[in-house]
């Protein structure tokens, strides 16, 4: 809710997809990310943490092309070979593991665990779900803290 009231409040936009291709594309959070990334050991570990999870399905996509017992019936390997075959829907689009997250992937990713969390087959009991929870707020916490972005003003 907080994502969203967020993003609402700097685009002005009325849907999610307005916000999210916003601040994609904004060019101060971007020269903002890029400077964590470059001088902010703390913040680049965390987002290289957080990489290591990817990709994240999008769990209606799942549910629709593979059915709703997926995620119990199938071992991660096994249901990212799948999903990859039946074209399942994941962010971030165009990811190389090991390689460096641009901002878009980062966010658009960060959005998908937030949809993930609110529609999809979240679980606090699953490691992974709650590491892909806790990750993406460390990381949006850190960034807002680090960047001061709360106290941006355009005049």
């Amino acid at each position: 809710m907080a994502f969203n009231g967020w993003m609402s409040a700097v685009t002005l936009k009325d849907t999610d997809r307005e916000m999210i291709d916003a601040f994609v594309a904004a060019p101060r959070l971007i020269d903002a990310f890029d400077q964590l990334m470059a001088g902010d050991p703390n913040f680049r570990q965390m987002v290289t943490e957080f990489t290591a999870l990817w990709p994240v399905l999008n769990v209606r996509s799942v549910r629709a092309k593979l059915g709703y017992d997926a995620f119990r019936q199938h071992d991660r390997a096994a249901l990212l070979a799948l999903c990859a075959a039946a074209n399942v829907k994941q962010q971030p689009s165009g990811w190389v593991a090991e390689g460096r997250p641009s901002w878009e992937q980062l966010l658009r990713t960060i959005y998908q665990v937030r949809c993930n969390l609110f529609h999809g087959e979240k679980s606090p009991q699953s490691l992974r779900d709650r590491d892909l929870v806790l990750a993406s707020d460390h990381i949006l916490a850190h960034f807002i803290a680090a960047t001061g972005c709360f106290d941006w003003h355009d005049h």
